[in-house]
């Protein structure tokens, strides 16, 4: 619901670029380990998982414009990056963090910020 009051409040905001890592772009079940019922949990929480990213570019396109929204596969957005690479990439794009603590459990953040990184990057080049 943060979302979508988000999405509310930004609307008419010409100057947003969005990049959203859609799993949907990708027809694959990662972890395929675990007896069958495992196995159909995990499958059904991918299912879900590529149902709300798609979803969530759709009302970005409609809301936003096409043009300033990026779909990121995982297979895009590649390999975890390591706490000390990932601090220094930071540190080079002279950003401060708030709400991080480089704990591993914070790989989302990561991947989260390394996206945006790709908006912004997007955004020159469509500009």
């Amino acid at each position: 619901m943060d979302f979508l009051k988000w999405v509310y409040e930004f609307r008419y905001d010409s100057k947003i670029w969005i990049a959203i890592e859609n799993s949907n772009m990708q027809n694959v079940t990662f972890d395929m380990k675990g007896n069958k019922n495992v196995i159909a949990k995990i499958s059904r929480d991918a299912g879900k998982n590529q149902a709300i990213s798609q979803a969530t570019v759709d009302v970005c396109r409609v809301v936003f414009g096409v043009e300033y929204v990026l779909e990121v596969s995982p297979e895009q957005k590649g390999a975890k990056i390591p706490n000390n690479i990932f601090d220094a990439i930071v540190r080079q794009d002279k950003m401060v963090l708030e709400n991080y603590k480089g704990l591993k459990s914070e790989q989302d953040k990561r991947d989260a910020y390394m996206i945006a990184q790709r908006a912004k990057a997007f955004s020159k080049f469509r500009k």
